[in-house]
């Protein structure tokens, strides 16, 4: 009967939507996961789910206890996440603690964030100086670092500053891997330019494409 009553009383997180803007102030906590279409979201208080958001401008200070998904023109994450955060946005700002990984494709980026686990960044302009906990995977026209990374960092850019990090595991620059790639016998520059031209689905993977290319040659 015990054993029951515990499967029972267990507390499973149903699902929340909100259509309009939207406002979580800092005193409420919401037990459910959380899905927002709005101009304007502001998440304060604490989140027991996960949080989903589309939003022309996202901001986000209080703490998620899952994952949390944000797609918007400005984004804003200066709380606490203790799963993986992913962010699609043209500004991203990233302040605060990922206890899980930070995955970010945007124009501009600013990582201040302590980030436990792994960091993947295609964007622009990169501005990481928050710590990686393990390893660092960095596109971007324009990349400057000023962190420590755990594990190794990566970056694809022909333009990179990462004199000012301290990296535990490898380090590999665009000139590292297109110099591995040339040991197989690959053409890096001509690989990605096929890999270009055959990608033609959407308006969103080719834009993705294309700063790729421009990023790498």
């Amino acid at each position: 009967a015990l054993l029951l009553s515990l499967i029972y009383t267990k507390p499973v997180n149903a699902a929340e939507f909100h259509f309009n803007d939207y406002d979580l102030a800092q005193d409420q906590t919401l037990n459910d996961n959380l899905y927002i279409t709005s101009t304007n979201t502001n998440i304060n208080g604490f989140v027991n789910g996960d949080l989903v958001v589309v939003a022309e401008k996202a901001t986000i200070t209080g703490t998620v206890s899952g994952d949390v998904y944000i797609i918007a023109q400005t984004a804003s994450f200066t709380g606490n996440a203790y799963g993986n955060v992913y962010i699609i946005g043209d500004n991203i700002n990233v302040e605060g603690n990922v206890k899980g990984n930070l995955d970010v494709i945007g124009n501009t980026v600013l990582s201040t964030a302590q980030i436990e686990k792994d960091f993947n960044n295609i964007s622009a302009n990169l501005n990481l100086r928050g710590a990686v906990g393990d390893d660092a995977r960095l596109i971007g026209s324009n990349i400057y670092t000023q962190n420590t990374v755990g594990g190794d960092l990566i970056t694809l850019s022909s333009k990179a500053d990462t004199t000012g990090s301290t990296v535990r595991g490898k380090t590999y620059t665009y000139t590292d891997i297109k110099a591995i790639a040339k040991e197989q016998g690959v053409d890096w520059d001509a690989k990605i330019s096929d890999a270009k031209a055959q990608t033609q689905e959407t308006k969103l993977t080719n834009k993705i494409w294309g700063l790729l290319y421009s990023f790498v040659s």
